[in-house]
């Protein structure tokens, strides 16, 4: 604003009224002007600009809870895109539900930004870490409850490693810290003094 008013009392005309509008253009840079630049206009007469207040902003949405078509219809009327679509487990919101935003609720943004929403699977379960553990069956299931657990058993007459104790947990199907559905199915290899029954044993927990 200050340069334009400089410009115009150096060309010898005198800054006329001043508007202000949201543009793409930096807060603070003029946009436009009238007359326009090149019309012939008396000496010491008056130019009106108009100054950018920078990109238009609007609220994000709060949308969580709801479903993922009205959450879409929700952003949209707010003046914004449809960003991606994900989905992730969630505690708090039951299937089909959206459970946030990004960029987050409740924050401005230029309008026609793409917010993307994230829709709940349901209930996530964290897989515990069990691999290098010595546990009996029981302490197995509890730790991993909410999973539907099935055992493979190796007799420790196959194991190589004399520092392996029976009762040790040689591997697990799932990684530790994974996040699965519940009633996931998961597999554990543990060592066992003999194998009673060369079905791998299945439990719902």
């Amino acid at each position: 604003k200050e340069g334009a008013e400089a410009a115009i009392n150096s060309s010898g005309f005198r800054p006329g009224n001043v508007a202000y509008s949201a543009s793409d253009a930096p807060s603070g840079q003029v946009v436009a002007q009238s007359p326009k630049s090149g019309e012939m206009l008396e000496k010491g007469k008056a130019i009106s600009y108009t100054v950018s207040t920078g990109p238009a902003t609007k609220t994000v949405p709060t949308v969580a809870g709801q479903s993922s078509e009205a959450a879409q219809a929700a952003i949209a009327a707010a003046g914004f895109l449809l960003g991606n679509i994900a989905e992730e487990y969630s505690d708090i919101y039951e299937a089909g539900l959206v459970t946030r935003t990004d960029p987050a609720a409740g924050t401005e943004q230029k309008e026609g930004t793409a917010i993307s929403i994230f829709v709940s699977k349901g209930k996530g379960i964290t897989v515990q870490g069990l691999v290098g553990e010595t546990l009996r069956k029981s302490e197995i299931k509890a730790r991993l409850s909410g999973l539907k657990v099935s055992f493979v058993e190796v007799p420790i007459y196959e194991v190589e490693n004399d520092s392996i104790a029976i009762g040790t947990v040689l591997d697990q199907s799932i990684a530790a810290g994974e996040v699965v559905a519940e009633g996931t199915e998961i597999t554990v290899t543990l060592v066992v003094e003999d194998v009673d029954d060369d079905e791998p044993e299945e439990i719902e927990v």
